[in-house]
């Protein structure tokens, strides 16, 4: 289970998994962003987002520096089975395919990479603060 940031760091690991055929089922949490800068942004930056957007294309206003409505799939992890044959990929975007697409994934005997789509403002906590300790986590908002 990985964010989908974090994912991209490591994706060229996808071709050991192809070609030994393991089969290792990987869930992306993506929410279209570096999810962690992200919400260091809008706790501690005013909400000023300075290139976390992983939706992000050439397309895209240069201006845009909140583009929490957009929901281009940049990557399109749909087509790792094409760059890396014998990967399935399945795309779960809304809670009442979760099921479908979980028992998909784990019936595929080969490896698969599920692409679950969550809110683009969902944060993750507990997290400590810029220059804090484990004695500094915040647990909340309040």
């Amino acid at each position: 289970i990985d964010g989908d940031g974090s994912f991209q760091m490591n994706l060229q690991e996808l071709a050991t998994v192809a070609a030994n055929r393991i089969p290792v089922k990987v869930f992306i949490l993506n929410n279209g962003f570096l999810g962690m800068v992200r919400q260091w942004e809008d706790m501690f930056n005013q909400g000023h987002h300075y290139e976390t957007c992983l939706t992000r294309t050439a397309d895209c206003d240069p201006a845009c520096i909140d583009s929490r409505e957009c929901r281009t799939p940049n990557p399109n992890y749909l087509n790792l089975g094409q760059v890396f044959p014998g990967i399935e990929t399945v795309r779960i975007t809304r809670p009442d395919e979760i099921q479908a697409g979980i028992e998909r994934a784990l019936a595929y005997p080969g490896p698969c990479v599920v692409d679950v789509w969550v809110e683009r403002t969902e944060d993750v906590r507990p997290m400590i603060p810029p220059g804090g300790s484990l004695a500094d986590l915040i647990h909340d908002l309040e």
